[in-house]
């Protein structure tokens, strides 16, 4: 059993929600809407409230639970139910980051950011402003 199981909101609408965002082609455009809102905010071309609003809002069908959800299946998948806990322990950058070293040793791990998200996420900068380790270091089973 997966504990990174969708358990949401229950009815029609959530229903119809989670088959629409479990689509491949719908996975690789919330992957793709993540890079795009991470790089607008860098650029100051959209705020915190834009963002949150294009990734959250049931509006925008939260697309970005969904990019965390794929995000905590192969966390799970790969490093153990005891991972995830472990990793909401640390800054949320390290969530990232255990996925960013999960798909880069596992190749058939298919969701991915691109490669300027990854530069972004993996930054010793981030994690400086953040208090959390200058580097990125997997969480072991």
């Amino acid at each position: 059993t997966c504990s990174a199981s969708f358990r949401g909101e229950q009815g029609p609408q959530s229903v119809e929600r989670y088959l629409r965002n479990a689509q491949p082609a719908r996975i690789t455009a919330n992957f793709a809407l993540f890079d795009r809102v991470l790089a607008d905010l860098g650029a100051r071309r959209v705020s915190w409230e834009d963002a949150y609003q294009r990734g959250f809002s049931g509006d925008e069908d939260a697309r970005f639970y969904f990019v965390g959800y794929e995000m905590a299946k192969a966390i799970e998948h790969h490093c153990g139910t005891a991972c995830i806990p472990r990793l909401f322990e640390q800054p949320p950058v390290e969530f990232f980051r255990q996925y960013i070293s999960l798909y880069r040793a596992h190749p058939e791990i298919r969701w991915r950011f691109a490669p300027e998200t990854e530069r972004v996420l993996m930054s010793p900068e981030l994690s400086s402003r953040n208090g959390a380790p200058t580097a990125a270091r997997p969480v072991q089973r």
